[in-house]
């Protein structure tokens, strides 16, 4: 077994025995090229979850029907080692006809141990030319610049966790993003989507629910 191998397993079991112990900050990375795998029915499939338009209401005041979501898989890797875990999803809906004005993001987290499901609203930004604009994905040489940066802060007084299975069953927190993405030459459309998006996500079982508790309208 070489070391890359050792790393992901060591990561990966690590992630499959989550417990409240273990709870807390967990770092992750959405790194490259996106496949198109439908909407949020899609999304759900892969990943065993049942998020609803009300889990997505509840947590971003938005009703959006799941067919209205753009939902596109890639990579999801541990942002130290770059060894792959598992995949990631977003489902994007658009605000507005201008993709500057944001997105309500579904963001799906499939590791070895389960899944964990945060919603929220996501600012996008144009880069400055020549100011960090460096491939999405460094050292690959398909990969374009990036044209918007992609970003959100968690309002820590809600929930913003709308579905968690697995190992992470009952889990509760927030999510942060930050990111780079280039989608679609600007056009907000499939192909020629690439991701490069570091997120953070703080969360820990609820003996409760992870459904319902303490969620509102969530800025994240």
């Amino acid at each position: 077994m070489n070391k890359t191998m050792i790393i992901a397993t060591a990561v990966a079991v690590g992630l499959a025995m989550a417990t409240p112990a273990k709870a807390g900050r967990i770092l992750l990375q959405m790194l490259g090229e996106a496949d198109s795998i439908g909407n949020l029915n899609d999304a759900n499939a892969v990943a065993g979850t049942d998020v609803t338009s009300d889990d997505v209401y509840d947590v971003t005041g938005f009703n959006i029907e799941p067919e209205e979501f753009l939902c596109l898989m890639m990579p999801l890797l541990d942002p130290s080692t770059k060894v792959q875990l598992g995949s990631g999803i977003d489902c994007l809906y658009f605000i507005s006809g201008d993709i500057l004005d944001g997105v309500v993001a579904v963001s799906f987290f499939n590791l070895p141990g389960g899944s964990i499901v945060n919603a929220g609203r996501t600012s996008l930004g144009l880069f400055a030319p020549g100011v960090g604009d460096n491939p999405v994905v460094p050292g690959n040489p398909e990969s374009p610049p990036p044209l918007l940066m992609t970003g959100s802060i968690p309002n820590l007084e809600f929930d913003s966790i709308v579905a968690a299975n697995g190992g992470f069953a009952g889990y509760t927190g927030t999510g942060r993003v930050s990111g780079a993405v280039f989608p679609g030459a600007g056009t907000g459309e499939f192909p020629n989507f690439w991701f490069n998006c570091m997120w953070e996500l703080n969360v820990a079982p609820n003996p409760r629910s992870a459904n319902g508790l303490g969620r509102g309208h969530n800025q994240n």
